[in-house]
């Protein structure tokens, strides 16, 4: 269980954003874009890229992940959001896990090419 983190674990930034549906043009669609999440710009969290070995395990899960990335635990943050990191990389959230307490949760992604 991760109740205690190392100093420097969560040196990334990432910001959440969820789906949100447009206003309607003229021919009446509705596009969706994404929106931050208030309060979640720029959070702490810890992405691991899956490479070998981790990368062959996971796949045995979940076929698309190739990226974990742990943040802090909000109610908002599901497999519906997407996460911007802030070297620029787009990832899709595939599966999430919460620890027990609630206070960390796991994102397994896929990069969005």
């Amino acid at each position: 269980m991760l109740y205690r983190l190392d100093a420097g674990r969560l040196r990334h930034r990432v910001s959440v954003q969820a789906p949100q549906l447009s206003t309607p043009g003229q021919m009446g669609d509705a596009a969706e874009v994404f929106q931050t999440i208030e309060g979640l710009s720029m959070v702490p969290a810890e992405i691991e890229w899956l490479d070998g070995r981790k990368l062959l395990a996971a796949q045995q899960v979940h076929a698309e992940a190739t990226v974990t990335v742990l943040v802090r635990f909000d109610p908002r943050i599901t497999q519906k959001c997407r996460l911007l990191t802030d070297n620029g990389h787009t990832l899709y959230p595939v599966a999430s896990t919460p620890d027990t307490l609630e206070r960390w949760i796991t994102l397994s992604c896929k990069e969005h090419p």
